[in-house]
């Protein structure tokens, strides 16, 4: 079922200041395209497996329209004679195919993109590519619609630096060596520990990458 919507990625602003690291993620979309029937808007604050509308919002409104034709019979009998009919950019409730993101890190700009490729995906510089993968948009594993595109950052391999272990630290420790290795840093969820983080330990980062910090007691 076609699917008309536009994505939106924005930055929080916080007492008259963007808030780094904060975005607020966002898609509306109606379907069906020619004869409107449903409408919706899906808006993520502060998101955490990527932070682009395409990534995060998208699929859950594709997910919610799917619900509601296989749960709403007046809707599923309005739409039912409408033309489906294949197209290339166009989003989809229920034929959209759905792909697992790969682990590119540390592979250059080519090995990169010919990997995404194969998995149907496409991939969006931040940045020159030269050098290697040292971060990527999207976590590795997490499954989202086709040719989405992948932001990856990439650095120089002598100038980049391995991800510390900082699971089970204090908040204050853990900014802190985080801040040595010029790093930017966001900590979501309470408590005194660090539960989880991204990057995980051992993977390469760059000065200025960001990393997330999650905390529980």
């Amino acid at each position: 079922l076609e699917v008309g919507g536009k994505t939106g990625t924005a930055q929080l602003l916080v007492d008259g200041n963007y808030r780094t690291g904060s975005y607020v993620s966002s898609f509306v979309g109606f379907f069906p395209v020619n004869q409107p029937e449903i409408a919706a808007i899906i808006m993520m604050i502060n998101p955490t497996n990527g932070y682009y509308g395409s990534m995060v919002s998208a699929p859950v409104f594709s997910k919610i329209g799917g619900r509601i034709i296989t749960t709403s019979e007046p809707v599923r009998k309005r739409i039912a004679s409408t033309e489906l009919k294949p197209a290339k950019e166009s989003l989809y409730l229920d034929s959209v195919k759905t792909v697992i993101v790969p682990n590119v890190r540390g592979l250059t700009a080519d090995e990169a993109k010919a990997l995404l490729k194969l998995h149907n995906l496409d991939y969006k510089k931040l940045g020159d590519d030269d050098g290697i993968v040292v971060a990527q948009g999207v976590q590795p594993g997490k499954r989202v619609m086709g040719w989405t595109k992948v932001p990856l950052e990439f650095a120089q391999p002598d100038k980049a630096s391995k991800m510390p272990n900082l699971v089970g630290l204090g908040a204050d420790r853990a900014v802190a060596t985080i801040e040595q290795l010029g790093l930017r840093v966001r900590i979501s969820g309470a408590g005194g520990k660090v539960a989880s983080q991204w990057p995980q330990s051992g993977a390469s980062v760059a000065d200025g990458q960001s990393c997330i910090l999650r905390m529980s007691n």
